[in-house]
């Protein structure tokens, strides 16, 4: 089902997440994926690298998909103090 006021919400949120990153100096970013989010991700250029089993409970997993984004660590350059 699809909530169609929140569309593309999601875009939006991984962008914001991955800027910062970015200016905290993080290199690598990586989640673990729902099978049905992956093309989520992959549209977000995203890279899937394996599965993963998140373990839930004792015996219980829940199988994922290993997402990473290398991140290049440009920090803005300074403008000086403000005027």
């Amino acid at each position: 089902m699809t909530d169609y006021p929140v569309l593309r919400q999601g875009v939006v949120l991984i962008a914001h997440t991955l800027d910062a990153a970015r200016r905290g100096g993080i290199r690598r970013m990586e989640c673990w994926s729902t099978f049905t989010a992956e093309s989520f991700y992959q549209a977000m250029v995203l890279e899937t690298i394996g599965d993963h089993d998140v373990p839930l409970a004792q015996g219980i997993t829940f199988p994922s998909r290993r997402i990473i984004q290398a991140l290049s660590c440009k920090r803005p350059t300074s403008r000086g103090p403000a005027s």
